[in-house]
């Protein structure tokens, strides 16, 4: 079988820059500034690159599929977020948020899966098929924690974030061969928990934040991690459940507060009665 060595092709470029036009557009046009946190509703938009999860345990042809993975050039991954959040308790110097988010999670690499989670029936595991694109759609919550740093004024002021996001998966897609569609399975689950302390700075109703992922609990994945990875004596079973493995990731993120703007009501037009 020829097996398609992946890089960051032009594809790949071109979805991200879609994506940070979506972004661009999603987050929105910003007035006036203060210098303190306001509370009130706010967009945020996000975008993260992660190390891939290489992990190959004990494949009978791990070395191979070692091989092909590092004569790629490409070993980040990306996840892009768009929600919404809310503030629970805010001061002059500090506010706490409660969001809604949507997450997509955009794998490129060359390795192994399990093509049976995909299709029904009977699959042989001799058919060794290399995943060329994996999506992962995502629905979760975070609850952020911003406090107030030096303040520089008219300028802006710098404040110190740490976020705690929980996601449930719900469709999971997948692409082996470089001309075909993807295959596609529709399952609602819980998939990951992540602790992202940063650093971030805030100029008139614009915020801007990077931050650093500490702590991860994610689902193991049984469409990379299935049975004939772990075979005897070396594994008894193959794992299943949620582990803390916990690669390399950077969030930047993007806000902005919606306490005012085109769409508030008393800015919509007043329309004149007979």
């Amino acid at each position: 079988m020829k097996v398609i060595h992946q890089s960051f092709t032009a594809t790949s470029l071109r979805m991200l820059l879609r994506t940070v036009l979506l972004m661009a557009v999603f987050t929105g046009l910003a007035p006036s500034a203060k210098g303190q946190f306001d509370g009130g509703w706010r967009t945020i938009s996000s975008i993260a690159l992660q190390k891939q999860d290489r992990r190959m345990f004990d494949f009978t042809n791990r070395i191979i599929g070692r091989e092909i993975l590092l004569r790629e050039k490409q070993t980040l991954s990306f996840d892009v977020e768009l929600g919404i959040a809310r503030s629970l308790i805010y001061r002059a110097d500090f506010q706490l948020d409660l969001g809604l988010l949507y997450r997509h999670e955009f794998n490129t690499f060359s390795r192994i899966f399990d093509l049976g989670y995909f299709v029904d029936g009977n699959i042989t595991p001799l058919i060794q098929l290399y995943v060329r694109r994996y999506q992962i759609h995502q629905l979760g919550v975070p609850l952020t924690l911003q406090l107030k740093a030096p303040d520089l004024g008219n300028a802006g002021f710098f404040y110190l974030s740490c976020q705690a996001a929980g996601t449930i998966h719900w469709a999971k897609g997948m692409r082996h061969n470089p001309s075909g569609g993807y295959l596609w399975q529709w399952d609602l689950a819980p998939y990951s928990f992540e602790v992202n302390p940063g650093l971030g700075f805030k100029a008139n109703r614009w915020a801007a934040t990077i931050s650093y992922r500490a702590y991860h609990v994610r689902q193991i994945d049984p469409v990379i991690f299935f049975p004939a990875m772990f075979s005897p004596p070396q594994f008894e079973e193959t794992p299943t459940g949620f582990e803390t493995h916990n690669p390399f990731k950077l969030w930047f993120t993007v806000s902005r507060d919606l306490d005012n703007g085109w769409w508030r009501k008393e800015h919509w037009p007043k329309w004149r009665g007979k």
